[in-house]
């Protein structure tokens, strides 16, 4: 259930441990998808600034994993 926040040169990035369960991996995915609207300005200054544009794909990528993790956890039994 940790989860760390890192930024690096070309966007944000959330990771989160693998051993989270059902209700950890909802919450994961519905924080990065009320996030989305951040990235969105981040890669329209982004594209302002002439630099590569990917923050809102990895970030809602991201919360589709975890979204997905979270079924599979929950088909497990994992809470």
């Amino acid at each position: 259930m940790l989860q760390l926040l890192m930024k690096y040169k070309s966007g944000l990035i959330i990771k989160t441990t693998n051993n989270m369960g059902f209700f950890s991996n909802i919450v994961s995915a519905t924080i990065k998808t009320a996030l989305t609207p951040v990235a969105i300005v981040k890669d329209t200054v982004n594209i302002v600034t002439g630099n590569e544009v990917d923050s809102t794909k990895k970030l809602l990528e991201s919360a589709r994993e975890d979204a997905s993790d979270a079924f599979d956890d929950l088909g497990d039994g994992e809470f």
